[in-house]
């Protein structure tokens, strides 16, 4: 059944109660991280509440998801080349079916884990994310940004090289509107090896669901109805659950994946009911989601125009 029947119908229906689990879950392996950008809040994390997976808790939480979640992203506030089972992680997700997403800053990939041991248990898709080198660098940036590339370059070298196209690679980059944007990725493919990258993606910036105020937020403007409760789940490093992979902070928190199963939690009072204020498109100020830029952008049949292909694809 295709992605469009199970979850965009329930989503443009406004059904409350899904009969289908998620398709897409972010898991949490750690939350730490050996860079400290301007867009993302990870310093504001509490060093009590930083940790790492173990292994016991992984294979718990890999043990718990429905077979019908198809996607898994491996990642989300933290760094997850910073965790040294990352492979073994990849490898348990794969021998369940799962399509494994990795999302880094590229820094510790060939310090980190041979790029030979990445093959031999890829993730189907890695996405480096790195800062607009049209921006003005600190030292310590354009340092994050030399090393992310050229970590990419050997990426690139190797696949080529072993005649394998078992990783879909892209790079992702912080936008500045479409003519920086354009200089910047001429500047990238004039300075660096990137001809046979698969993608190349040029993204706003975004909020965290209003812990980051990057940009105004036009108020008088209606909330739209935001996607993620009808596909998606978050599970943080300490077995946290929520909706949303802008709750940086979990305020939006479900439960425990460690005390409930997911299907429970899909399911639960909480999620119910938040799912009925975005159908009413009635957030009220003080609530996690209000601050959001996420429910403010454009979109098409409800849904934001950048993410229509997640939806519409088979």
């Amino acid at each position: 059944m295709s992605k469009i029947s199970k979850f965009i119908f329930p989503f443009l229906t406004g059904k409350i109660s899904l009969k289908n689990p998620p398709f897409k879950v972010w898991i949490e392996i750690t939350n730490l991280c050996n860079q400290n950008c301007l867009t993302c809040p990870n310093n504001m994390i509490s060093e009590d509440k930083k940790r790492s997976m173990s292994i016991e808790e992984f294979s718990k939480i890999s043990n718990a998801l429905p077979k019908d979640v198809e996607e898994v992203n491996l990642f989300h506030r933290g760094e997850p080349f910073l965790h040294k089972d990352l492979l073994t992680f990849i490898k348990i997700l794969k021998n369940k079916g799962k399509f494994v997403r990795l999302y880094t800053n590229g820094t510790l990939l060939k310090k980190t884990f041979p790029i030979t041991k990445l093959f031999e248990n890829p993730p189907d898709m890695i996405a480096f994310s790195v800062p607009n080198p049209l921006l003005e660098q600190t030292n310590d940036k354009n340092e994050y940004l030399n090393t992310s590339l050229k970590n990419l370059e050997s990426l690139l070298a190797f696949r080529k090289q072993k005649k394998v196209k078992k990783i879909f690679i892209k790079l992702e980059i912080l936008s500045l509107g479409k003519e920086k944007d354009a200089k910047a990725k001429k500047h990238l493919k004039d300075n660096y090896k990137l001809q046979t990258i698969d993608s190349i993606t040029f993204r706003g910036p975004h909020n965290w669901g209003g812990n980051i105020e990057s940009f105004d937020i036009d108020k008088k403007r209606k909330h739209n109805q935001c996607t993620f409760p009808w596909y998606a789940l978050v599970i943080f490093a300490d077995g946290t659950v929520t909706t949303c992979p802008q709750d940086f902070f979990g305020n939006l928190a479900l439960g425990n994946i460690f005390d409930d199963d997911l299907q429970t939690i899909w399911n639960s009072k909480k999620m119910h009911d938040l799912r009925k204020l975005h159908v009413k498109r009635n957030i009220e100020e003080g609530h996690p989601c209000y601050n959001c830029d996420r429910i403010h952008r454009k979109t098409f049949l409800k849904v934001p125009l950048e993410y229509l292909r997640i939806f519409w694809e088979k």
